[in-house]
């Protein structure tokens, strides 16, 4: 059997490093639903947005987003898409649920909703069955330290031993957990992260998570890691 040629994109002119930006879900497919009833794919969109904003103008970076307004498209596509481009990084926004078990009903605005309070916090996502499962956790722990820098806590509520979740956590002290089919991360080429936001099913985190503010501090810590891991210094570690 023949040796797999590896993933090396050829350099751009201006030496600049692409970073595909995922926008987890899409509109017809939402994803989870937040405690007033929105969507997680407006969520994820605005923070990717924000996050390309700080990105676009960098000297060493080169942002993409990968199918940007959200049109149906499957989960080994986005990540071949980021090959396609060239992408030496691959970075999931989205923005987290709870167990079925833990919601309770309320109203907003006439309709039946679902929320729960229990858990608040990000959470970074990796996979050892991407091909380059050091570059991706080494990413982890600086966008898990950028987030943790920003305020933000980590919530370890996917590693409940109950079916879903049992997720290992690998790294609490920057909150990573290790999903190693998540299909975006093994199925990525380059090394590559999922980042969790946070807790749309709170209620009081939801709208934390709806303030431009909070966008912007999480869009300026996963902006952070990216330059970090691409820095020359970060960068001789590899």
């Amino acid at each position: 059997m023949a040796t797999p040629v590896p993933y090396r994109p050829p350099p751009r002119s201006d030496g600049k490093r692409i970073v595909a930006l995922d926008i987890g879900h899409t509109v017809a497919s939402p994803g989870c639903f937040s405690a007033t009833g929105r969507g997680e794919f407006f969520f994820n969109q605005q923070i990717v947005q924000l996050i390309y904003e700080k990105l676009k103008d960098s000297p060493r970076i080169a942002p993409y987003i990968v199918n940007p307004e959200g049109a149906p498209i499957s989960l080994p596509m986005r990540t071949q898409l980021a090959a396609r481009k060239g992408a030496e990084l691959f970075l999931a926004i989205h923005h987290d649920s709870a167990q079925d078990k833990y919601f309770q009903p309320w109203e907003v605005n006439g309709k039946k909703q679902l929320y729960s309070d229990e858990f608040q916090g990000y959470g970074v996502f990796i996979s050892q069955k991407n091909p380059q499962p050091e570059r991706s956790l080494r990413f982890g722990k600086l966008l898990g330290s950028e987030m943790g820098r920003a305020g933000f806590e980590f919530s370890p509520h996917h590693s409940e031993p109950v079916k879903g979740e049992n997720r290992r956590i690998i790294d609490k002290f920057n909150g990573i957990y290790e999903y190693n089919d998540l299909i975006v991360l093994k199925t990525a080429l380059m090394p590559a992260a999922l980042l969790e936001c946070g807790v749309i099913v709170n209620r009081a985190q939801e709208k934390l998570l709806s303030e431009r503010a909070t966008q912007e501090k999480i869009a300026h810590a996963a902006a952070a890691a990216i330059e970090r891991f691409f820095a020359p210094d970060e960068a001789a570690q590899h």
